[in-house]
């Protein structure tokens, strides 16, 4: 049997393209979290933490490790696009958007409402080093 295409945010395969489809066009599915950020350096960014439903790691496609379907990345005010970091569960995608945000703001955000953390990654996200 070979590995799903698509699946959903509790890393459920789907049955096809389709149903990946009806997820992936609903925004209040896909985002896992947004904030505008003052960065300590002055610089405005937004950061922005979604479901992708498509796994992100070739690794996955080939039936080693989990498939890698969440993605973080910073829209800064200059119009530069930073990919981050990229997840296996919606967990650990929350965590690193929250650790990205605090290190970006020395802990403090325009919608600062969640407490400091330590970065959590899931196992088999080291693909996600691939950016």
């Amino acid at each position: 049997m070979s590995p799903a295409m698509f699946y959903d945010r509790e890393g459920r395969p789907l049955p096809d393209v389709l149903a990946w489809a009806k997820l992936f066009e609903d925004v209040e599915y896909q985002v896992v979290a947004q904030d505008d950020v003052l960065g300590s350096t002055g610089e405005m960014a937004w950061v922005s933490t979604v479901w992708l439903g498509i796994p992100q790691n070739l690794s996955a496609l080939e039936g080693y490790g989990p498939p890698i379907i969440f993605e973080t990345a910073i829209f800064r005010s200059n119009e530069d696009v930073e990919i981050w970091d990229r997840y296996a569960t919606e967990q650990a995608a929350l965590d690193g958007h929250r650790f990205l945000i605090q290190t970006m703001t020395d802990g403090v955000t325009l919608s600062d409402e969640n407490p400091p953390l330590e970065r959590n990654r899931d196992e088999g996200d080291q693909d996600a080093g691939n950016r």
